[in-house]
């Protein structure tokens, strides 16, 4: 018998170690790393949520896994290029370093990155801004770090949030190319706790439908997933003043369409 053989025989023990409490190490490593699924957002001029190369302009529901959170700094540079800056997990408290700024060219955006898991079983790396406490995804974190502690499914673990994603149209006055005082439309996300639900209800969610793996391109040194990220802040200048955007349609209100 090979070495080799003798080796992989002799492992039982440590493989069951291994995976004790249910837990594939490898796996939870990449979900750690915010790996795995394709990459989301919701598009500020229309209100529309853009998964990977989907655009789906109706309400979502996902359970948000904020276990796994982490704030990165993402750039643009003059040709609109991404650039991944430092990034540092939430639950470990790790501190955030500034990005290098100088290129001076590169324009900066702290986001929240929040892997999520839709109803329809697909898996993905959703992306907001996060630069100050109002954001809709800062006030959704902090409604789950309040509620998250008395969340607990029968084998002690926590449970996630399952949450309705939509979007709501708003305004504001900024200064166009002619210092004038305009009128901007846009969107802004709209997040509403709906239920709770266990990381074994996620698992079925999962097998619904398998996320296939995303198109990815290098950018100094780091993978970036295609169609990422797009400018999603109010518009700086617009033209002449128009009526507000019309609110999107959702689906009928009222209680969880989480299907156990």
């Amino acid at each position: 018998m090979s070495n080799e053989m003798t080796t992989a025989q002799g492992t039982g023990t440590e493989v069951s170690t291994m995976f004790a409490g249910g837990i594939n190490p490898f796996q939870q490593a990449v979900k750690d790393a915010g790996g795995g699924g394709i990459f989301g957002r919701m598009n500020g001029k229309t209100g529309a949520y853009v998964f990977g190369d989907e655009t789906l302009d109706h309400e979502i529901g996902a359970a948000f896994e904020f276990e796994h959170a982490k704030y990165v700094w993402l750039g643009f540079d003059s040709d609109n290029n991404p650039k991944r800056g430092p990034e540092a997990f939430i639950i470990k408290r790790e501190t955030l370093e500034e990005p290098d700024r100088s290129d001076k060219n590169v324009r900066w955006n702290k986001q929240l990155v929040v892997p999520i898991v839709t109803d329809q079983g697909l898996r993905v790396i959703y992306s907001a801004k996060a630069d100050n406490g109002r954001r809709p995804i800062m006030k959704l974190m902090n409604e789950y770090g309040g509620l998250v502690g008395r969340k607990m499914d029968d084998q002690g673990r926590f449970k996630v949030p399952y949450v309705a994603m939509s979007s709501a149209p708003k305004s504001t006055y900024v200064n166009d190319a002619e210092g004038r005082r305009v009128k901007a439309d846009y969107f802004v996300e709209v997040f509403k706790i709906e239920d709770w639900v266990t990381k074994d209800d996620i698992a079925d969610m999962e097998a619904r439908e398998g996320a296939e793996e995303p198109e990815m391109k290098v950018v100094n040194g780091s993978e970036v997933e295609e169609a990422q990220y797009e400018i999603i802040d109010p518009p700086k200048q617009t033209a002449p003043t128009q009526a507000a955007p019309a609110a999107r349609p959702t689906t009928a209100a009222g209680g969880s369409r989480f299907k156990r």
